[in-house]
């Protein structure tokens, strides 16, 4: 059901649809879910995959679904604190948005991509840049 805007930056009588309810001023925060890192895929008793949960936050701190574009960094934090990227991708919205999960336990865009070959490391630290469609 669509319905006439108001208080909203919509020209007067204009209708949004679902693609325009987003505006920039709705998004406070971005952060990753507690089930981000890295997964046996395959069930082979080893690592092959990292798992990115990324969540957008309102300003009310409710979560939603925010279209947009991520690129995903994995580095790696050696002994002498030096933090150095060992990985990097990035996912149009298009593609983001097919990403999307929804449950009880937590809700968010869940990329899962391969993990890289890796050097021995105590720490790794996962890093996402989410850009908004409006950048």
């Amino acid at each position: 059901m669509m319905q006439e805007a108001s208080g909203t930056s919509c020209p007067a009588g204009a209708k949004e649809t679902p693609d325009t309810v987003y505006r920039r001023e709705a998004m406070s925060r971005v952060s990753l879910a507690m089930s981000t890192g890295v997964k046996d895929v395959d069930r082979d008793g080893s690592a092959d995959s990292v798992q990115f949960t990324i969540v957008c936050h309102d300003y009310d701190g409710d979560v939603f679904k925010c279209p947009g574009q991520v690129d995903l960094e994995l580095a790696a934090i050696q002994d002498s604190g030096v933090i150095k990227t060992v990985a990097h991708w990035q996912m149009e919205p298009d593609r983001l948005r097919t990403t999307w999960k929804a449950s009880l336990i937590s809700s968010g865009y869940q990329v899962i991509v391969p993990m890289p070959t890796l050097e021995q490391s105590k720490k790794w630290k996962g890093i996402v840049r989410f850009t908004t469609l409006d950048g």
